[in-house]
């Protein structure tokens, strides 16, 4: 089975869609790395200002967390504090009755 020069050549080539977003691609990147070592201190200092805000968002989740968790521990302690009353009761019940 021979193929011919033009299927061999349409196989090789993509499609106008991919090379449009293949070009697309190499422009910004190419121009992203232009900037970036432009303003390399803005952007770093840039990075520095996101590092910062999210080790605060982090802190901020974390003491939410660690409060949630401790009403949940609350809670549970009181429902077992409830049950061990009400055992208690039953047993008391049980014994007086023998």
């Amino acid at each position: 089975m021979q193929m011919n020069d033009a299927s061999s050549h349409l196989v090789l080539l993509p499609s106008p869609s991919v090379a449009t977003q293949l070009g697309g691609v190499l422009a910004v990147s190419s121009g992203l790395i232009g900037w970036i070592s432009e303003n390399h201190i803005l952007f770093s200092s840039a990075g520095v200002l996101v590092g910062i805000l999210v080790g605060i968002t982090g802190i901020y989740v974390q003491l939410s967390r660690s409060r949630q968790e401790r009403k949940e521990g609350r809670l549970r302690l009181a429902i077992l504090h409830q049950q061990l009353k009400k055992a208690e009761t039953v047993h008391r019940s049980q014994h007086e009755c023998d």
